[in-house]
């Protein structure tokens, strides 16, 4: 009966020992080593841990549109799951894209009206999308509008000036006044000239 006893006993007890966390089990055995392998996080001491669940990583992430509606929301579309890659304060704060369209507010790249090239560099270095950034649609971060209407402001108002001018030049009523009484003047000299001679011409005869 005592055998019976002492072999039950080592069995909870060995259900006991397998029961422990490696966090548990290191602080244990580890001694001083326990608060330098918990900084550094060593063996992922605190993934192993009861309650404690693993960081997600991003896999297969493809960004496909950013639609731009105001500074505070845009929408993504993603092909694939996903998730955001930067650290939050608070646990409630963390929000996960799933593939199709979803609304993100208040997001630190999309959120706001930036320079479409400074949001493909980011795009590129901080996250980590496997598709071509490049290949990207967004939709409200361009400003190609903008650079067309300077150049039609540098080139249009000289074509106006040069015809503005010749308008002036030829509707001028005191130019084609002169112009009609000169060429009247010469007219009238050169019919004058020839009757003078012929006149002379038959008194001859």
């Amino acid at each position: 009966m005592r055998k019976l006893v002492f072999v039950f006993g080592l069995f909870l007890w060995g259900q006991l020992l397998f029961s422990q966390t490696k966090l548990i089990a290191h602080k244990r055995h580890s001694g001083n080593d326990f608060a330098y392998a918990l900084k550094n996080n060593t063996a992922d001491i605190k993934d192993s841990n009861f309650g404690i669940a693993p960081t997600a990583r991003i896999r297969n992430a493809q960004l496909d549109s950013v639609i731009f509606i105001d500074n505070e929301k845009a929408v993504m579309v993603t092909s694939e799951y996903c998730r955001e890659n930067f650290k939050r304060n608070t646990k409630d704060s963390i929000s996960f894209w799933r593939a199709g369209k979803d609304t993100v507010y208040n997001h630190v790249l999309f959120s706001k009206k930036h320079q479409l090239d400074s949001i493909k560099k980011v795009l590129k270095t901080e996250y980590n999308f496997r598709n071509d950034i490049e290949k990207v649609v967004f939709v409200g971060y361009d400003n190609q509008k903008k650079l067309s209407k300077k150049k039609k402001k540098q080139f249009v108002p000289p074509i106006i000036v040069n015809t503005k001018g010749k308008n002036k030049d030829t509707n001028n009523p005191f130019l084609l006044y002169g112009m009609s009484l000169g060429l009247s003047f010469l007219v009238a000299l050169g019919v004058y000239f020839f009757f003078t001679k012929r006149n002379k011409h038959i008194r001859y005869v």
